[in-house]
């Protein structure tokens, strides 16, 4: 996902998520991978959520 469509989803509904993969590489060799799910919300909605 582009930064502007995350930008645009987070504005429009108020939150966004990005998948994030990662490899490490050391001598030629894969050394470590890490993936992660981060999710973005506007304040007056995290606000929203922990109130239901």
């Amino acid at each position: 996902m582009t930064v502007e469509k995350f930008l645009r989803t987070l504005r429009r509904h108020g939150k966004a998520r990005n998948a994030v993969a990662a490899t490490l590489t050391g001598a030629g060799k894969k050394v470590a991978t890490f993936s992660g799910e981060y999710v973005a919300l506007k304040l007056d909605r995290a606000w929203e959520l922990t109130q239901s």
